[in-house]
């Protein structure tokens, strides 16, 4: 094994474009390398002894839960912690950070220091912000034409103008579901720039969720390649009621029980069922709710990707070419701000399962501006 210097991995450690720190089991620094004076302003001999996250150091931005949170995961999970961070520096600004925080042990399972490394986000997060708006601007600007697209459509298929031929007919059809399709996609793309510009409501009531589901399957109309897939609801005697933002939830219960319908529905006995437990999910007691189907199910080693923005795995861009992607992306965001949990289980020709949380307590309040389009 060749032997390298430890002033080499100094000089690494210090050349780094990210900040490093390493503190003791209690936060106190102990370590910082030069990149800390370019990203936050103190010098390493200005923080070396202080606690990392305090008022004094980078302001202490993040919320009593937040620091509550890091810690069991550090001390008592004794695992990596990971996330983004608003900080401040030492003169006074603010700036986004991604920090990943790892425990370093002793042979006895002893936390002997913490390593973290932060690096700057900034310049990231308002190229993100700025593209957010562009969709938002672009997406409200589209919605005008294709809602007259949608009408006139409407009413020439209705007869309310006039007979139409056959031919005529079968035109003004395609022109009404490629609109359709428009009109879904400027809905998606509404909805990822408010979801990401934060400014998404929630807000809880006191609901009876059996009585929700049933209400949006019953209003779904789940049709596809020109049949309808029955949606069976497996009730539970219980009508659990919980406080929940109805309207969220019956959107993000339509995306998965329409990607369930579009990708069982080119076989001879397509089966979507839906159905209720609770249990306790990482430690929260919560009520699950288990969207089952027999399609064609995701492909495994693109299961990791599934929750990305605008990706399809390869198999469903075949069986259904016009989807947009981003249906599972928004209802696992949704999910999150409400505090609950998103998952699947599936095996290619096998069918998926997708399991959404709501925990028992009920949905957590969100303040913002605007629901989902």
């Amino acid at each position: 094994m060749v032997s390298i210097p430890l002033s080499n991995f100094k000089e690494a450690v210090d050349g780094s474009f990210d900040y490093i720190l390493i503190t003791d089991p209690d936060g106190i620094i102990l370590y910082a390398n030069s990149a800390i004076e370019r990203i936050t302003g103190f010098t390493p001999q200005e923080v070396i002894g202080k606690k990392a996250g305090t008022k004094d150091l980078w302001g202490g931005l993040m919320g009593k839960p937040f620091y509550e949170r890091l810690w069991k995961i550090l001390k008592q999970d004794k695992k990596p912690f990971t996330g983004e961070v608003k900080n401040k520096r030492k003169d006074g600004t603010l700036y986004d950070a991604f920090h990943t925080i790892t425990p370093v042990l002793d042979k006895d399972g002893n936390v002997q220091f913490f390593f973290e490394i932060q690096r700057d986000i900034t310049h990231d997060k308002e190229v993100d912000r700025a593209k957010t708006e562009f969709v938002s601007l672009a997406s409200h600007q589209l919605r005008t034409p294709l809602t007259a697209i949608n009408w006139y459509s409407e009413m020439l298929l209705s007869g309310d103008v006039g007979a139409v031929s056959e031919e005529q007919s079968h035109y003004l059809k395609e022109i009404y579901k490629g609109s359709q399709r428009m009109v879904r996609l400027v809905n998606d793309l509404l909805n990822v720039s408010r979801l990401e510009a934060g400014g998404l409501i929630v807000e809880p009531v006191p609901t009876k969720i059996s009585s929700l589901i049933s209400a949006s399957i019953k209003e779904g109309k789940f049709i596809e390649a020109e049949r309808e897939i029955p949606v069976r609801f497996k009730n539970s005697k219980e009508d659990i009621k919980l406080a929940v933002d109805s309207e969220l939830l019956s959107q993000v219960l339509r995306n998965i029980i329409n990607n369930a319908v579009r990708y069982c529905s080119g076989l001879p006995n397509p089966q979507v069922e839906v159905s209720l437990d609770k249990r306790a999910v990482e430690g929260v007691n919560s009520l699950v709710i288990k969207v089952e189907d027999n399609g064609i199910g995701i492909p495994k080693v693109e299961q990791h990707r599934v929750f990305e923005k605008f990706f399809r795995a390869s198999n469903a861009q075949k069986a259904a070419p016009g989807g947009t992607g981003l249906g599972l992306y928004i209802s696992k965001t949704v999910v999150e701000k409400w505090g609950g949990k998103m998952w699947f289980e599936s095996g290619e020709r096998k069918g998926t399962i997708f399991y959404v949380t709501i925990p028992l307590t009920g949905m957590v309040f969100q303040k913002g501006e605007k629901k989902l389009a």
